[in-house]
């Protein structure tokens, strides 16, 4: 039996199926092609250096990002090209004030409730200056005790925990002392993390939020990945999601009705609330955040330091004696004092 063939509109013209598939895919491929050649030398970004794969396609960027590298790569690419560099079709990074001399408009604002991360620039120049009162070198000698307090008991739990085990996870207890301080100071009362030498129900939530929520702004670069996962949202993690909002809404009220004798990260947005300028929502998403900020980012910065410390004995050393020669007891520690050290704060600073 001969090779089957299609006759086209005139008969003397023929054509197999394997040359028809060949046309069929020479397409998409010429198409794709055309896109990375345009996308790498004639595209307006063309100019910018970078990676010739991050140029090409989006895909690079993704699995930079998903790989928890990212950070990292882009820095180099930065030592390496300067200022401005290319990570993706149409992306640039910048390290430099470059960025913000055009900065643009917000359009993921959520202008019901918005945040200090999500306003737009009035907005969030208002709430900035509203936040910003909180942390004042006369509040924050205001806030000292609360401080001193939760760090007091962190020693001491470190101490009965080292007594009965040598080895023990300090990226949890870092957590643990870090929540009670901003529960704290955002709602005049702590989490119990320390009490309880446990996870608050409301921590482990927001862990897994982290990672849901940079899974989600990966994959909304490709599509509108959004509004199919609230469809297929199991009905346990809406109900979560529920109780997590109405546990914030919870604290807030309850902190409405107190006044600390110092001023908190809530003092002010309450203050401008009662003015007409905020309403009880903005409260809630602004206290949401303020507790993801100030805990989990402040106990990542210490578990750095400490694994960089345990692997650099030189560093530690110096850093010791600074500490030794500069204290004879633990009651002599307070930020007025730790603000002089000039080793400890490079240490944090680097």
């Amino acid at each position: 039996m001969g090779p089957i063939r299609l006759y086209l509109t005139n008969p003397r013209l023929t054509l197999s199926f394997s040359s028809l598939a060949l046309v069929l895919i020479s397409i998409p491929v010429a198409y794709v092609i055309g896109v990375v050649v345009y996308r790498i030398w004639f595209h307006p970004l063309s100019k910018y250096p970078g990676p010739k794969i991050a140029a090409a396609t989006r895909f690079w960027w993704a699995r930079q990002q998903l790989g928890g590298r990212f950070p990292l790569l882009v820095h180099d690419l930065h030592v390496k090209h300067g200022e401005i560099v290319r990570i993706a079709p149409n992306e640039l990074s910048f390290s430099g004030a470059a960025a913000w001399k055009d900065p643009g408009e917000n359009t993921d604002a959520d202008h019901r409730h918005p945040t200090i991360i999500n306003a737009d620039r009035q907005t969030h120049g208002e709430l900035r200056k509203l936040l910003s009162n909180a942390f004042s070198d006369k509040t924050l000698k205001g806030q000292e005790p609360v401080l001193l307090h939760y760090v007091d008991l962190l020693i001491e739990r470190l101490k009965e925990e080292a007594a009965k085990e040598p080895v023990m996870d300090l990226v949890r207890w870092y957590n643990y002392v870090t929540f009670d301080i901003i529960g704290h100071l955002a709602f005049n009362e702590p989490f119990d993390c320390l009490k309880n030498t446990d996870y608050h129900p409301w921590m482990s939530m927001i862990f897994n939020a982290i990672l849901y929520v940079h899974w989600i702004r990966t994959l909304q670069r490709f599509f509108d990945v959004r509004s199919v996962i609230l469809r297929i949202m199991p009905k346990k993690m809406v109900e979560r999601r529920r109780w997590h909002y109405s546990l914030v809404a919870e604290k807030v009220k309850r902190r409405k009705t107190r006044e600390p004798d110092y001023v908190d990260f809530m003092s002010h947005l309450l203050k401008a609330e009662e003015a007409g300028r905020l309403q009880m929502p903005d409260l809630v998403a602004n206290a949401n955040l303020m507790v993801i900020a100030g805990s989990e980012t402040t106990a990542t910065i210490l578990s750095g330091t400490t694994y960089f410390l345990l692997t650099h004995p030189e560093v530690m050393k110096k850093l010791v004696h600074e500490i030794r020669t500069s204290f004879t007891s633990a009651d002599q520690i307070n930020i007025s004092e730790v603000s002089k050290l000039k080793y400890i704060n490079g240490v944090l600073d680097e």
